[in-house]
């Protein structure tokens, strides 16, 4: 039965861990001697064709400009056209209902993702007193469902989302993956 589970959680943090653009899954021997694999994470190349943007827009919405570049890459890699499955746009993957609430008329155009994803992130932080770990999880799992549980919610995604923008941010370049078990 051992094995088995230790099968199972193998297999669900590979499946966990998802994809994040530029990383590796890395392992490391904790003072137990037992094996702790986490996942390497870096911004993309693409990252500093928006560093001046990001930067000037983040500086006049009071929201740190590094929260916002690891954001980004999580969000989409720096890729300006991407599109999620369930429709997010964008740099930023805003949703079209977000995209028009914060002003985004063009969300495929770097400059107005940027700013609608910013104030939407500006947003959070001041709901949630500045709690980055719950304005992150917000941005990805709903304002709503984090206001309710006054927590990150035990998604497997959302865990996993909020561990690499914060990694990102902290400049830690890795984290360890949430399976959920």
């Amino acid at each position: 039965m051992k094995l088995c589970r230790k099968i199972c959680v193998l297999i669900l943090f590979f499946a966990a861990a998802g994809t994040c653009h530029a990383g590796t899954i890395a392992w490391r021997t904790n003072s137990k001697g037992q094996k702790v694999y986490y996942n390497t994470i870096t911004f993309s190349e693409e990252s500093k064709k928006y560093e001046d943007l990001v930067t000037l827009i983040s500086k006049k919405h009071s929201v740190p400009p590094r929260l916002v570049k690891a954001l980004i890459q999580v969000e989409s890699g720096y890729d300006h056209q991407a599109i999620s499955p369930v429709g997010a746009m964008g740099l930023m993957q805003l949703m079209p209902d977000t995209a028009a609430r914060f002003g985004v008329k063009k969300a495929f155009v770097p400059a107005e993702n940027i700013e609608g994803g910013v104030r939407y992130l500006s947003y959070l932080l001041k709901l949630f007193k500045s709690n980055t770990q719950l304005a992150v999880a917000a941005y990805n799992a709903g304002e709503n469902r984090v206001k309710r549980m006054n927590a990150i919610p035990d998604f497997v995604e959302t865990q996993n989302y909020v561990r690499k923008v914060l990694a990102l941010y902290k400049g830690e370049m890795k984290y360890i993956p949430y399976t959920g078990v």
